[in-house]
């Protein structure tokens, strides 16, 4: 064993346990914010995928994880996950909820990242989608960066 196969195992483990979907059997409300036919065309045909995709969706879901865990330490019981809301073929699944109310972490590389003034296009209409579906007025939205 020499320090390029553990490079490389370590690289194809991270690679193959990304949990970076290529299909589904639903729209996703992750993607609510592109054009009908975007939507159609994922939904037919699945998501662009490459290592550097699922690299980054490896760190991603990994901090998302991390912060669950800190709020169901702080909260305990009140903090829900596994949540679904759907109807017909648009479903989203949002990191928890929160005394019902739906929220979502988000992470980001560098700290000049984080929103400051307005969120990301995408990430708004997701949390529209998800407040549409829940019946809520607002949700809650945490952002953190790799860098702090």
């Amino acid at each position: 064993m020499n320090s390029r196969s553990i490079q490389n195992d370590l690289l194809n483990y991270t690679l193959n346990n990304s949990n970076h979907d290529t299909k589904r059997n639903y729209i996703s409300m992750s993607h609510i914010h592109l054009p009908v036919d975007n939507l159609i065309d994922i939904y037919k045909k699945g998501f662009e995928t490459s290592p550097e995709i699922k690299l980054k969706c490896y760190k991603g879901y990994q901090m998302e994880r991390d912060i669950l865990i800190r709020l169901k330490k702080i909260y305990g019981d009140k903090i829900k996950t596994d949540i679904e809301y759907h109807s017909g073929f648009v479903k989203g699944h949002p990191d928890f909820e929160i005394e019902n109310i739906p929220g979502d972490c988000k992470s980001v590389l560098m700290d000049e990242w984080l929103p400051t003034n307005h969120i990301p296009k995408k990430v708004y209409w997701q949390m529209q989608g998800y407040l549409y579906l829940s019946k809520k007025l607002k949700g809650f939205l945490i952002y953190e960066s790799r860098e702090t």
